[in-house]
């Protein structure tokens, strides 16, 4: 079911065919997500199932619902003022020397804190609880206003990942049933398994929390680079660009991808001269390789090199100035220099003449095009536009296919794969599930016919 607004300003629920199913009673209203949707009324935020029962009374002041399998999750919040922790009062606002103004009181109690429930449904199992700091305008420019604003938001540390029948929730590790089945979970490996925390070391863990073998895994802050020690964090260069883990047998591993050990010895590369400084190493998805942007000889421009897992360079990929960053698809992207591009997870190079890439797909990207400055579709393999550039902003995809664009500061949705529109720029903002914003009014379209959700 889709929230439908009523010309009265208040929400209920309809089909995707526009029938009435829950009369307009409420003053906000989400997508209905594992048969139970989030609401507000006076009192503040609760939860309905599919008959518009109540099932979490509306009297809380921020609640959050994901529908991730095996079973949805309700993040329930409570705000108080945590006034008894004296050391983050405030005691001195800020103050310019230049004059008597200031921006606040001389004392300022506030100390925001939220209390966070999590409930497994239908059951309303409580699975977690846990407090942390209320920091939008917490301790930020604006800490001195009277008026606390509380985040509307999930905190930081609602680490939520999904992994076939289990669910992971901040280090802690459930089953379908919603039973508790492990801890202090550091995360989860490329091969589906987890690390886990065990008194000072670590080992890998399936699903049920149990142990995958007897392998013991100690965290490192250095690298031995042909025979130089590189640190985790030594800002500006000399930096690993994930966790690094050490065996008992002595391997060492990138995380999360332990099926490929990082060399213990590299041999040199002379064709590019010394390596003088190493900025950034990490582990290429689904691949052989670790990329390694290093400074070498007597250029102080940074490369990447390619590094197989034996320790030798791939010499057939030649040493490329401009990386920018790992894609969500493993694929590296270059932004700078005459060559702008992606190497994919097969070490092939893709050129694109377009700016601000955004993957939408495997082999579409969008961004702004070189010569005329507008936004368009480009297809990487057949070096084609898919999409003309005609437009101010467009991407990421909302649903398969499907893309916000932008024209004269208005969005609308289009099929990329066709360049057709769905719908004309008529909205000042379009979100996930079809959340659009026009002249302050929020309601909801459907993403692929445009559909409006309204009276």
């Amino acid at each position: 079911m889709i929230p439908w607004l009523a010309k009265s300003g208040l929400y209920g629920y309809t089909n995707r065919d526009g029938s009435l199913l829950i009369p307009p009673q409420y003053s906000h209203a989400r997508p209905f997500r594992g048969g139970f949707a989030v609401i507000a009324q006076e009192g503040g935020f609760g939860i309905i199932n599919a008959e518009g029962v109540p099932v979490i009374a509306p009297e809380h002041p921020f609640i959050h619902l994901t529908a991730p399998r095996p079973f949805s999750l309700a993040f329930i919040k409570k705000e108080y003022n945590a006034w008894w922790r004296l050391p983050r009062w405030r005691i001195l606002p800020e103050f310019n020397l230049l004059s008597t103004r200031h921006n606040g009181p001389l004392l300022v109690t506030k100390v925001p804190r939220a209390q966070w429930e999590v409930l497994a449904m239908p059951d309303m199992k409580k699975i977690q609880q846990f407090n942390c700091t209320d920091d939008l305008n917490a301790w930020g420019n604006r800490y001195w206003r009277k008026d606390w604003e509380p985040a509307r938001k999930m905190p930081g540390e609602a680490r939520l990942l999904t992994s076939g029948e289990h669910l992971l929730l901040r280090q802690e590790l459930y089953n379908a049933e919603g039973e508790h089945c492990s801890g202090q979970i550091f995360g989860q490996l490329e091969d589906g398994t987890f690390l886990q925390y065990r008194k000072g070391w670590y080992r890998r863990v399936n699903e049920a929390g149990k142990p995958m073998d007897a392998v013991r895994y100690y965290k490192k802050n250095h690298l031995t680079f042909g025979g130089k020690t590189i640190p985790q964090q030594e800002a500006p260069y000399q930096r690993i660009a994930a966790p690094v883990f050490q065996s008992t047998a002595g391997e060492v591993f990138l995380f999360p991808d332990f099926s490929k050990p990082f060399p213990a010895s590299i041999e040199p590369y002379p064709q590019v001269g010394e390596v003088q400084y190493v900025a950034m190493i990490g582990a290429m998805r689904d691949a052989e390789h670790f990329f390694v942007l290093a400074t070498t000889g007597k250029s102080k421009e940074r490369r990447l090199l390619v590094l197989h897992k034996s320790g030798k360079w791939n010499k057939l990929i030649e040493p490329r100035a401009g990386f920018h960053s790992m894609l969500r698809n493993g694929s590296l992207l270059f932004t700078h220099g005459t060559a702008k591009g992606v190497m994919d997870t097969s070490l092939e190079f893709h050129l694109f003449p377009l700016q601000y890439p955004e993957a939408l797909s495997e082999t579409l990207y969008a961004g702004k095009d070189n010569k005329s400055g507008r936004y368009g579709v480009f297809d990487i393999m057949e070096q084609d536009w898919k999409v003309p550039p005609a437009y101010s902003y467009i991407g990421p995809c909302l649903a398969e296919d499907i893309a916000p664009y932008c024209k004269d500061n208005l969005y609308g949705l289009m099929n990329i794969s066709t360049g057709a529109h769905i719908t004309p720029p008529l909205y000042d903002s379009i979100g996930e599930h079809g959340a659009v914003m026009q002249k302050n009014q929020l309601f909801y379209i459907d993403l692929y016919t445009g559909r409006e959700y309204r009276e």
